[in-house]
């Protein structure tokens, strides 16, 4: 049982775990700890890698993926076994059972990190300029992994932002030292969002992309795969929180920044376009999560883990399923989008003791390079693609009244690069983003907060077959239900007084 969860952060103690000898750590021998003395870069790298180490667990398998379970894009087996089941019911409360807690954990053990970091290595003496350079780059990514975290935390624990009444909404709990005797109380909304951009802004003004570390230097795939903090990041973030405010223009702005750049150029071929995710390289990765073979964070079995067993006996490649992609995410695409052949597979599998052929999500079918097994799944989470780039600048021109700019954002996605039917209005536009969302960003965890702010309802309707579950062939959940704003886990609730729920029962 997980306890009260912002006390251990606050402590630094389930936040700052042992550092392993994964292959970020090659160049940092020594792992020290909390109280260890700090005396050189190497030092630094270390807590540096200590940072992406513990956002392996922020940014894998079920914490990316366990709010699209929620959404429409999936259903439930009959041999889920009840995995993620009162996600996916629309019934989970805020106890140590619901993925929700996690989700609040992963994150707030994240921050407590970059806390530490942020507290300890300043402090480290520096000889030349050099040093004083990889220093502040390291101090600036931790300060853009807080504000990664903080955002997500808001998306999913707060309410969708009302401009102009965000000082009276309930935001997050602020942490930004390590002490055990802090109660934080709530922020309100508006302070949470403009604490997010002054970390972005103290990012910005520390890291530099040109300024490469002899860490870069030695270890060239980490830094060209995408595995490091970069400053394209800070914009997309500072996108998302535009976007969610309502600064359409500075969205915009961010968003087409990003594309114009041409720094990630779009997949147009659905090939290329499964082997992103398959082995997690391709010119649209923006930043992904380092793994190997022996430093993994979860895995994606629940979408169709291959079954050995069952495969031996009968002759032929069977499949464990928890879960299947609904019927309405599955006619959603156009006959000739690419994503429908990269993300999805007809199967066979055992379904109640007899044969199915459903189509089953592969968007991670497992990385060869880190399977120890025939039915291993693991792939690197992509926090950050350039697609989302593509979609604000569509939300944010067609909110400022830019018909051509919305458009061609959002063409220069669905059609261009993905193969799509080519829109040519802006008839029910947000529906439209919604289910773009949906398309592109399946199993990826970032749908939920475009549902949320664009007022979309999860509607799921007859399902694949006789695979799906009874409770998955009919649910309407309306953009007046609570459980768009996840509640604050009950152990912090009961252990900290100061801190407001969300739910009034």
């Amino acid at each position: 049982m997980k306890k009260y969860i912002l006390k251990y952060v606050l402590m630094g103690i389930l936040a700052v775990p042992a550092l392993t000898s994964c292959e970020l750590d090659q160049t940092s021998p020594n792992n020290l700890q909390p109280g260890e003395g700090l005396t050189s870069i190497d030092d630094a790298e270390s807590w540096r890698m200590g940072l992406y180490s513990t956002a392996r667990s922020s940014f894998s398998g079920p914490s990316v993926f366990v709010s699209d379970i929620a959404l429409d894009q999936f259903v439930a087996t009959n041999s889920y076994g009840n995995y993620y089941g009162p996600t996916a019911r629309w019934s989970f409360g805020n106890s140590d059972l619901d993925d929700q807690t996690d989700i609040w954990y992963y994150n707030y053990r994240l921050i407590s990190r970059a806390n530490a970091l942020l507290a300890n290595v300043p402090s480290i003496p520096v000889d030349d300029e050099d040093d004083y350079a990889e220093i502040r780059q390291i101090e600036g990514e931790a300060y853009l992994m807080r504000a990664i975290a903080y955002q997500r935390l808001a998306v999913f624990f707060c309410d969708r932002y009302e401009k102009g009444n965000a000082e009276n909404q309930k935001g997050l709990p602020i942490v930004v030292k390590v002490d055990e005797k802090e109660k934080p109380i709530r922020q309100d909304l508006d302070s949470t969002y403009r604490f997010i951009q002054e970390d972005l802004d103290s990012a910005r003004v520390r890291m530099n992309d040109n300024n490469m570390s002899p860490y870069y230097v030695h270890n060239p795939d980490i830094f060209t795969n995408q595995y490091m903090l970069t400053t394209p990041i800070i914009d997309m973030v500072e996108a998302r929180i535009a976007l969610a405010q309502g600064d359409y223009a500075r969205a915009a702005q961010l968003a087409d920044g990003i594309i114009y750049s041409g720094q990630f150029p779009l997949i147009d071929d659905a090939e290329e376009l499964a082997s992103m995710f398959t082995n997690d390289k391709g010119s649209e990765i923006m930043f992904q999560i380092f793994q190997n073979k022996d430093e993994r964070g979860a895995s994606w079995n629940d979408f169709g883990a291959y079954n050995a067993s069952y495969s031996n006996a009968y002759g032929r490649q069977v499949y464990d399923v928890k879960y299947v992609p609904s019927t309405e995410i599955l006619g959603s695409y156009d006959d000739t989008d690419i994503r429908y052949q990269a993300y999805f597979k007809q199967v066979y599998c055992i379904d109640n003791g007899s044969w199915a052929t459903p189509v089953i999500f592969r968007k991670y079918p497992g990385n060869p390079s880190l399977k120890k097994s025939a039915s291993d799944t693991y792939n690197t989470a992509k926090p950050f693609r350039v697609a989302e780039a593509y979609l604000i600048a569509a939300e944010a021109h067609y909110m400022l009244g830019e018909t051509g700019e919305a458009l061609n954002a959002f063409n220069a996605l669905h059609s261009t690069a993905r193969g799509g039917e080519e829109i040519d209005d802006l008839t029910d536009f947000e529906q439209t983003l919604a289910d773009e969302y949906s398309r592109e960003y399946m199993g990826e965890g970032l749908a939920f907060s475009a549902y949320k702010r664009l007022n979309r309802s999860v509607v799921r309707g007859a399902q694949q077959q006789s695979v799906a579950n009874s409770f998955s062939k009919a649910i309407i959940i309306t953009p007046d239900n609570k459980r768009w704003t996840w509640e604050i886990p009950q152990q912090d609730l009961i252990a900290n007084k100061n801190i407001e729920k969300n739910w009034a029962d």
